[in-house]
């Protein structure tokens, strides 16, 4: 049954599925406490404020649960040093749902191979607060439902990874947002996002967005979105951008604006519009040796300054090689 685990040091096994819960389901409150659903089936009633599980203690360990239904699966609330494992999780609440939260300086945690599923306007994963955090998919699927302001992954937060995730249908994959969470490490994924309403400046439509975040590294990810790929934006400096296969559908693939000093290099950039943009004062970036081709401009700059731009293989169909 649905109930708080207190004991410390305690590991607790499921031997069969609760009864659905109209509220959270499982609270741990001490540290050390290893909840291993062996399998069984968290079911919530989609009630807000409503979690399967709930975790407050250090080092927790939450692993095997299949979750559903709930406005958030896991809610780590100050829970440092955690590890999430083998998890099934299907949410579906509008708005504020999501598949995992990380609040209260929920620091050092690791996402290792959970598979999520959202519908409506729920969320997957969200790091609102904790530093030093690994999401690795391992080669599991993370699939959204295409709907607007949707993310698979958000961090607002120092040192986030993500890697080997098969992102599909929201409306941003992977959102690293903000002057906080630099040094961000996004290897090895795959994106394919296919929603195309409302796209701006801002994220929607784009497969990786960086937002103001420094020193990050952005490699061997395989990108398809429909407006951008890959977006560098406002004052994102000190990124290294390489061998990422990024295409859209339309308008620019690595697309950087108003971000300076960042390497972009050995990708494979294709657009219905221009593979790679420099423009707004995206200034002292090295951009070489990538593959960029485009019906357009291959490699388009402007009010950009001081960039060096070498050994490119650059193909344009019916416009400038580089302009």
């Amino acid at each position: 049954a649905c109930q708080n685990l207190t004991t410390a040091g305690q590991t607790y096994l499921l031997s069969a599925s609760p009864v659905a819960s109209a509220g959270t389901c499982f609270n741990i409150t001490n540290a050390n406490i290893t909840l291993n659903c062996n399998s069984n089936i968290l079911t919530g009633t989609n009630i807000s404020t409503a979690y399967a599980i709930n975790s407050s203690g250090s080092n927790t360990s939450i692993k095997n649960c299949n979750i559903q239904n709930f406005s958030i699966g896991i809610y780590l609330n100050g829970s440092t040093d955690a590890q999430l494992s083998n998890n099934t999780i299907n949410t579906s609440f509008n708005n504020t749902g999501f598949g995992i939260y990380l609040n209260s300086s929920a620091h050092r945690v690791n996402m290792l191979n959970n598979t999520m599923q959202t519908n409506n306007t729920a969320n997957g994963i969200y790091i609102n607060s904790g530093s030093n955090i690994t999401v690795d998919c391992q080669g599991t699927s993370m699939n959204g439902s295409n709907t607007s302001t949707t993310y698979a992954i958000y961090s607002s937060q120092l040192n986030t990874t993500t890697k080997n995730c098969l992102i599909n249908n929201f409306a941003t994959g992977i959102n690293i947002n903000g002057d906080a969470a630099d040094y961000a490490n996004i290897t090895n994924n795959t994106i394919n996002l296919t929603y195309a309403t409302s796209c701006s400046d801002t994220g929607t439509c784009t497969g990786i967005y960086l937002n103001g975040a420094d020193n990050s590294t952005l490699q061997n990810n395989y990108v398809r979105a429909y407006v951008r790929a890959i977006q560098i934006y406002n004052s994102a400096t000190f990124n290294n951008i390489s061998y990422n296969n990024a295409t859209t559908t339309s308008d620019f693939a690595i697309y950087l604006t108003s971000s300076s000093n960042n390497t972009v290099q050995y990708n494979n950039a294709s657009a219905a519009n221009y593979a790679i943009t420099l423009q707004s004062s995206s200034n002292n970036n090295t951009i070489q040796y990538n593959n960029a081709s485009a019906p357009y401009d291959a490699i388009y700059l402007s009010s950009s300054s001081n960039n060096l731009i070498q050994y490119n293989n650059a193909s344009a169909a019916s416009s400038y090689a580089i302009y």
